[in-house]
């Protein structure tokens, strides 16, 4: 299960004294202060930071933002009111202050239409709201379902950010079945850390 559920879970499990190995589970909060409480994944404040470091990082997206002249200053995000995603997103000021850059909006999605409360739009309402502030760099965290949403009615509403990044979108085994062409030119996090001992010509781990 995703980290909402499996925190329910690691109470218990931890008030009983078990073990238990999450498969699915990145919000740090589900494994605080229970060491009987083991994950799979990359915490969640780790997703992001890769994405940024790529765009410090490396020279040949350095040089192609420069010929475009499409360096990123300004940045929005959003983000699902769940909580891996709300803890992936919790890293962006800090994230964003360090490049240099500015942020000038952020945003929660409603889940649903009945959900529209505390502050929470709807996929229309944010991506109107991008249409109009024009930021350089938008980072939306997500799971898969509300990714490709959100992708489906920006063409819709023919938005097209400057500069994409999502949590969870291209590794799904059917990303480029779904979305086709749309789905291109996405910046998506990845779960490899300069801390783990890796081999071969794997682009994605050597870039980020």
């Amino acid at each position: 299960h995703s980290s909402t559920l499996t925190h329910v879970a690691a109470e218990v499990v931890h008030s009983q004294g078990a073990l238990m190995v999450s498969a699915a589970a990145s919000d740090t909060s589900v494994f605080l202060g229970r060491p009987n409480i083991f994950g799979l994944l990359a915490p969640a404040a780790n997703y992001l930071p890769n994405i940024f470091k790529a765009l410090d990082g490396s020279r040949e997206f350095q040089s192609l933002l420069t010929q475009a002249n499409a360096t990123p200053q300004t940045v929005v995000y959003f983000q699902e009111d769940l909580a891996f995603t709300k803890a992936a997103c919790r890293s962006v000021p800090a994230l964003v202050a360090a490049q240099s850059m500015e942020i000038v909006g952020s945003f929660t999605l409603a889940a649903s239409i009945r959900d529209l409360s505390g502050g929470k739009v709807s996929l229309e309402t944010l991506i109107e709201s991008l249409k109009i502030l024009e930021p350089d760099f938008v980072i939306g965290c997500t799971y898969y379902s509300a990714c490709r949403h959100f992708l489906e009615v920006s063409e819709k509403l023919q938005y097209y950010p400057k500069a994409l990044a999502m949590t969870t979108c291209m590794s799904s085994a059917t990303y480029f079945q779904d979305l086709g062409e749309r789905g291109r030119y996405i910046l998506d996090s990845t779960q490899w850390m300069e801390s783990q001992q890796t081999t071969g010509d794997d682009m994605s781990a050597r870039e980020l």
